[in-house]
Formats: C-alpha cells, sequence, structure tokens
C-alpha cells in the first residue's frame, strides 16, 4: 500500500462517534439524588454509566465484579461528599478500594468534591471522628488528582458532563463503536498490509544491524555540552586548606537513537517537559559520562557531570518541531487552587520512531 493510497483511506470513526463507558463510584444512599443527576448527564453526553448501581450490597465477593466492570470502563468518576463510606476487610472503604484500583490501572481519573460539607444535612455526615478523619484523609488524596468541585446536584451534573467533553477531545480512550460503525473490510486489510510492510522494513534493518552496516546519518548526530566542574589535586599556594574550582565545558557527539529510544515507553502516558529533560539527560549521560572523563584537563579531578542547560531546550525543541510529542493540556489541583498544567506525550507518529529505534538500535 502506496503512501497516497494510506492518506485516502477512510479514517476510523472520530472520538465524538464513540461511546464511552464511565464508572461512577461514591457512597450510595446519601448520594442517590446527586448520582441521578450524574447518570442523567453521562446519558446526554452519549456515554455509558455504570457503578453502584449494579451492586449496591458491598461484600468481598462483590469485589471482582467490581474490579472487572472498572477495567471494561474507559474513564474513572468519584464524587465526594460528607460520608467516607462502608469499609471492606483492609479497613479502606469500598470507594477509596475502586479509586485506588483505577489509579493502579491507569484509567483516566477525575474526581467531584464538595465544597463545604457543613451545608449538607447531618444525616449525610461520618457520625464519628474516626469516619471523619478518613473521609478527610481520602478527600485530600482525591484532590491530588484532577478535581473538580460541587455544591448542588444540578452543578455536579453540569461538572461531569464538561468533564467528559474534556477528556474525549484531551484524553480519548478507546471506547466503544456500534458493529455499523466500523471501518470498511477492504481498509482493514489495507491497514494489515501497510503493518506487514512497516514489519518487513524494520526486519531488515535489525539485519543491517547484526552486520554491522547500520549508522546514524550525520543529521542524527546531537551534540552534547557537559559542564565539567572539576578540583585541583593540589592546594592552592595562599591557602593550603583551599583547593582551586573550575568549571569547563566539553561537548561529545551522541547519535539521536541513543536519546530517543528510551522515550517510547515512558512518554505513552503524558509527562512534564521537566520530566521528558530528565529522561535525555539520564540517556546522553549513560551513553557519554566516559567520554567525559576523557575530557578532564591533567592534574584536575573529575567531581560531577552536568548537562548544560541549552541542551534539553535544544531537545525539546527538535521533538515538537518533528511532532513527535503532542501538548495536552489538563488542570492540576493546588491546595485549593486549580491551576493549568501543561504536559506531553509521543504523537502516533513518535511511537512509530521510537518503536523503530528500540528495535534498530545496538545497546
Amino acid at each position: 500500500m502506496t503512501p497516497t493510497e494510506f492518506d485516502h483511506a477512510e479514517a476510523p470513526p472520530s472520538p465524538l462517534q464513540r461511546r464511552y463507558q464511565v464508572f461512577v463510584s461514591s457512597t450510595y444512599e446519601d448520594l442517590k439524588e446527586e448520582r441521578r443527576h450524574v447518570i442523567q448527564a453521562l446519558l446526554e453526553s452519549k456515554c455509558i454509566p455504570a457503578g453502584m448501581e449494579l451492586f449496591p450490597a458491598a461484600s468481598t465477593e462483590k469485589w471482582n465484579l467490581i474490579r472487572r466492570v472498572i477495567d471494561e470502563c474507559d474513564y474513572y468518576f468519584v464524587i465526594i461528599a460528607g460520608r467516607y463510606g462502608s469499609r471492606g476487610s483492609d479497613g479502606r472503604s469500598y470507594t477509596e478500594m475502586e479509586f485506588d484500583y483505577a489509579i493502579e490501572t491507569e484509567k483516566p481519573v477525575i474526581g467531584f468534591y464538595h465544597e463545604d460539607i457543613l451545608d449538607l444535612p447531618g444525616s449525610k455526615l461520618e457520625k464519628t471522628d474516626a469516619g471523619k478523619e478518613s473521609l478527610l484523609r481520602f478527600t485530600e488524596k482525591v484532590k491530588t488528582k484532577v478535581c473538580r468541585p460541587w455544591r448542588s446536584p444540578e452543578a455536579l451534573g453540569s461538572a461531569v458532563k464538561s468533564a467528559v467533553f474534556h477528556e474525549i477531545e484531551f484524553n480519548p480512550q478507546p471506547g466503544w463503536i456500534r458493529a455499523t460503525s466500523q471501518a470498511d473490510p477492504a481498509l482493514i486489510i489495507k491497514l494489515k498490509q501497510r503493518i506487514a510492510d512497516l514489519e518487513s522494513q524494520i526486519e531488515d534493518t535489525k539485519s543491517q544491524v547484526k552486520k554491522g552496516q547500520y549508522a546514524p546519518a550525520e543529521d542524527e548526530l546531537i551534540e552534547v555540552e557537559f559542564e565539567v566542574h572539576s578540583q585541583a589535586t593540589q592546594p592552592h599556594p595562599e591557602n593550603r586548606w583551599h583547593f582551586d574550582q573550575n568549571n569547563e565545558l566539553r561537548s561529545v557527539q551522541v547519535p539521536w537513537p541513543i536519546l530517543f529510544a528510551p522515550l517510547g515507553v515512558k512518554l505513552k502516558k503524558p509527562r512534564s517537559l521537566t520530566d521528558i529533560g530528565a529522561m535525555l539527560k539520564l540517556a546522553a549521560i549513560k551513553h557519554s559520562n566516559f567520554k567525559a572523563h576523557e575530557a578532564v584537563p591533567e592534574g584536575f579531578e573529575l567531581k560531577s557531570v552536568h548537562l548544560a542547560k541549552a541542551f534539553k531546550g535544544k531537545i525539546l525543541d527538535r521533538l515538537i518541531a518533528d511532532k513527535l510529542i503532542q501538548e495536552i493540556r489538563t488542570t492540576k489541583r493546588d491546595g485549593w487552587r486549580t491551576k493549568k498544567v501543561h504536559l506531553f506525550q509521543l504523537t502516533q507518529k513518535g511511537l512509530h520512531l521510537a518503536a523503530t529505534l528500540r528495535a534498530t538500535t545496538p545497546s
């Protein structure tokens, strides 16, 4: 299949044409009206709600069923008000157990917390100090993830609907597709052929590596500058307890695949630019640290090696310019404030390149 044929092939259904299953986690008896508004909001957003209505009687035997339902869902929403909830055998409430499992399985998690639980009727509040303490601890745990406040059932439904559309746009999941909306069988055959062609190209490159024929092109060599902090081995003439300090720049050439290949696994999930820079730094130092030792002037002892600040910026600019990583804008809870967060993850182009480089780059 040629690139032209691939470009004009019928595209699969867009994210808005899919149906997403959302697990709604909360205490039950005190939030029946709120859950009704949430379910209505999800249905109006063409989502499939799932949660406590399926298994209102919490028990150890139901836990395996709960986990299976969470596994099948695309998103996990947790609603917190004035109660901590019934507890399992380990002392955690079932709501917290569900939350921890969603985090463990890397589900997209959105929390909704009541702005002022003191406004709630006494019948909807924890009665014991232990229950209040557990609720406060769990609420703070949920607030470390993306959270939205609510005060009334109607406001909660509106917040849920807004969160759904935001997630579908910026963090789409596989979802469900009607059988009649599936791609044309002819397209599937062409895509399978395209995959086979790409796998064949990877195998050919692997063969070249084994034969010693693989070498990065000139534009794949990246210059890495090191700040070398070295210290004289002899005391300063005027103070025998003082040692001269010297900071110098050294540079080495690092093949581009050495820097980019390790990102393939870690950047499947969104990461900050700081995290990406740290990954690149580790990859470069692992490959080049021995050369930095060779660059230390005679009579000096190498104390530490740091990448020059400009290096990370150059590499990150290239990743963005080459459309290997894409920006994902989201929000993060910081105390009582919600602030915007800019994260990045690999594009499909980046995922493909990283997989190819891992397969073809000698370790």
